[in-house]
């Protein structure tokens, strides 16, 4: 009796172990070809002008995190009664924190968000912006973090954060529409800026 209950609790302990290691492994995720080209098409027209030359900045201006962002604290009440936010909703709540694969944005440089963290970490806060532009990325004006954009018929919708320094950054929602010349923002929301 004695050994049936020891090799149940191992079996157990085991089981539990395993399913512990399932959680911490992060797959990859692969958006597709049109989802690479609703985010390209959606972030870069929002994005703001280089400061001193008024040139449009892009993506491969910037930073990319390469996992999917969690925005569901910034969900409003109102974003579950639209069929498209809703179905939003749940297809971002599984792969949140998932690493991303762009292969369809052309010189885009991607950091995993634990290691932005982590550089974060090691320096004060004030410091954080000079050594962001002045050590590790110098051809960078900063960093975005996007959602996984949900399609449905000619529609799309995503929200993405990018900041440029502690104080210029902002957080959007962006309504896509598909016409003849391709995906176009049908409209945008500033959930919040500084």
């Amino acid at each position: 009796m004695k050994k049936e209950v020891t090799f149940l609790v191992v079996a157990i302990l085991l089981v539990q172990s395993c399913g512990a290691k399932r959680e911490q492994v992060t797959r990859k995720f692969e958006l597709t070809e049109e989802e690479q080209v609703i985010l390209k098409s959606g972030i870069e027209p929002l994005l703001y002008a280089d400061i001193e030359t008024g040139e449009p900045r892009y993506l491969s201006d910037y930073l990319l995190v390469n996992s999917i962002g969690n925005f569901a604290f910034n969900y409003s009440s109102t974003d579950s009664i639209g069929e498209l936010t809703s179905r939003f909703i749940l297809e971002n709540k599984d792969v949140v924190n998932e690493s991303i694969v762009f292969d369809q944005i052309p010189n885009v440089q991607t950091i995993e968000k634990k290691k932005l963290d982590s550089l974060g970490a090691t320096v004060g806060r004030s410091n954080f912006w000079s050594n962001f532009h002045g050590n590790w990325f110098p051809t960078k004006v900063g960093y975005i973090e996007i959602s996984k954009p949900t399609i449905q018929n000619d529609r799309a919708f995503f929200y993405f954060f990018h900041m440029e320094n502690g104080k210029s950054g902002r957080l959007m929602r962006v309504w896509m529409v598909r016409k003849n010349e391709g995906w176009q923002i049908d409209r945008f929301e500033v959930v919040f800026t500084f």
